[in-house]
């Protein structure tokens, strides 16, 4: 009777180490699989927003019914399927449908509709993966936008697309 309680006591314990090792390996991947999207969403939240510095020109030259550059076309386009390989490599995140329709819908009517409905991304997926940075960019935005409006202004914040595209 002894070897018997022992040998369920064995299979026992070999039966809970296992199912121990199994819920931990699991916990652990899905701990590494949800940093993983986090770090990815905020790649795409970058590159979203640099698309939408760039796009921003598509939509003033058809306000001003202009010809955009080749040079913004192409800048433009290396932008947009960056962001589509990240989408490509973490579709799981719950902004996919979003981007999707962003990089290739055709039914935009404008090039300001598809301009505006980026910016609507970008401060989703800002409130989520940079929630801190958000609140401060939008007060910010507030006083900015009277400085801008000044006669000669030209920005010195290095970080500001403004900045970048000498505007």
């Amino acid at each position: 009777m002894e070897v018997g309680s022992i040998l369920v006591g064995f299979v026992t314990g070999v039966f809970l180490a296992l199912a121990g090792a199994w819920i931990n390996i699991s916990l652990a991947r899905q701990a590494e699989s949800r940093s993983t999207l986090e770090a990815a969403e905020y790649e795409i939240y970058l590159k979203l927003n640099e698309l939408y510095n760039w796009y921003f020109w598509f939509s003033t030259n058809e306000l001003h019914q202009q010809e955009t550059p080749q040079e913004v076309v192409d800048e433009t386009y290396k932008i947009a399927t960056d962001l589509g390989r990240l989408l490509h490599a973490n579709e799981r995140t719950e902004f996919a449908s979003d981007l999707i329709r962003i990089l290739y819908d055709e039914s935009y009517s404008t090039y300001d509709a598809r301009w505006k409905h980026i910016s609507e991304l970008s401060d989703r997926i800002g409130s989520k993966v940079v929630p801190v940075h958000i609140k401060h960019l939008r007060e910010l935005s507030k006083s900015n936008i009277h400085l801008m409006a000044k006669d000669g202004f030209v920005s010195k914040a290095p970080a500001s697309s403004r900045f970048k595209l000498r505007v």
